[in-house]
């Protein structure tokens, strides 16, 4: 409210449902942030221990699709964004890599 420098009221009088949206706004920034911190984890894991464990590293890209592609489309589906169906294409993307990640050869020691 400070930044817009008006009151709570008529920044509600001017764009109802602003609370809301917002709500949804800072989950899917929430999602993004938790994301990002789940591949720095996978990536100081491979740093320090310089091998590759495919299950574990399964688990965290997966953990990071949920937390990022998956929670971002399924908000809006929620609010009915136009672009929902678009938005759909990373969740595709993410489902596409973790299938060739597990389904890869074995990795090898560095």
């Amino acid at each position: 409210m400070r930044f817009m420098r008006g009151s709570a009221a008529a920044i509600r009088a001017a764009a109802p449902g602003i609370e809301a949206w917002l709500q949804w706004v800072f989950a899917v920034m929430g999602g993004q942030m938790t994301g990002v911190g789940i591949l720095v984890l996978l990536a100081a894991r491979r740093e320090r221990y310089g091998i590759a464990a495919p299950p574990a590293e399964t688990f965290f890209l997966a953990s990071a699709a949920v937390a990022t592609a998956v929670l971002m489309s399924g908000v809006n589906f929620a609010i009915g964004s136009d672009f929902r169906w678009l938005l759909l294409a990373p969740v595709a993307l993410w489902i596409l890599a973790l299938f060739f990640h597990s389904g890869g050869r074995p990795h090898e020691d560095r």
